[in-house]
């Protein structure tokens, strides 16, 4: 484990309440997140693991309560914060390469401030480094594989070296080996940059290695704590406010309805 217990922490949350539109999507939620954690976001479609990056990038404001990063509320443009957005299908229709596409990046908009033309070339190149895309950094982007792209994705949300990565189910789309290539990518970089990492996600088992933590969000309630004080039966039975099972088989969790009628494959836990 790589995090500074004795610094101040990257995240608290106090009493925090999100809705969005008439749904809960948090209740009175507290906890704090320390520099250099990597943080498993997990949970069903639709808990609302996306709503809580938005709430942290000051794009939705708390019903009530509260976070602070580092200190002070979430704004809109925090360049405390890198985000990794899920990469949607379009995203792979540009003809520019990866390169190309982080200065783009840089000369227009990234949540709310630019960077000096000066340094453009420095601040692209060390993004790449970080993330080893060199090799393919000004091949076309429409023809890089899902995992390429995703490394590229990786690097614009490493633009203006960020001290918390934001990573929205970056693991869509990609085969076990593609996954396991981008995990170790990330507790990579967060090691070397040491960076707090947010990793949503729907499947706990390939995280394992590479967690410090696990938040976990269903129900309109989060948990947050080590893998076996959140994902077990009694605690995720509190959270989705039904009867739910967890089973261990050799190193990988199941999770299902306590009438076994039915595997949670939407939290989609191999």
């Amino acid at each position: 484990m790589t995090t500074q217990r004795d610094a101040p922490p990257s995240i608290r949350f106090t009493s925090l309440t999100v809705r969005y539109g008439d749904d809960a999507v948090i209740t009175d939620f507290s906890g704090t997140i320390q520099p250099g954690e990597f943080i498993a976001v997990l949970g069903p479609n639709g808990a609302g693991k996306s709503t809580l990056l938005k709430t942290l990038l000051g794009l939705l404001k708390p019903s009530s309560g509260g976070i602070e990063i580092f200190g002070e509320a979430p704004r809109r443009g925090n360049p405390q914060i890198g985000y990794m957005p899920q990469l949607r299908s379009n995203a792979s229709s540009t003809s520019l390469s990866g390169r190309a596409y982080l200065h783009a990046v840089l000369e227009g908009y990234r949540w709310g401030f630019s960077w000096p033309s000066s340094s453009r070339d420095d601040v692209v190149l060390a993004a790449l480094k970080a993330v080893d895309a060199e090799s393919f950094m000004d091949r076309s982007f429409d023809v890089l594989s899902g995992g390429e792209r995703q490394r590229i994705s990786l690097a614009q949300a490493l633009l203006g070296q960020p001290q918390i990565l934001l990573l929205d189910e970056p693991l869509l789309n990609l085969d076990p080996r593609r996954q396991g290539e981008l995990i170790e990518m990330v507790d990579s970089v967060r090691k070397k940059l040491n960076v707090t990492v947010l990793f949503v996600g729907h499947d706990v088992n390939p995280l394992t290695q590479v967690m410090d933590r696990v938040l976990y969000i269903a129900g309109g309630k989060a948990a947050l704590g080590m893998v076996d004080e959140v994902i077990n039966s009694e605690a995720l039975s509190r959270l989705y406010d039904a009867q739910m099972k967890v089973i261990k088989v050799e190193d990988m969790l199941f999770i299902m309805a306590a009438d076994q009628r039915t595997i949670e494959h939407g939290d989609h836990f191999h």
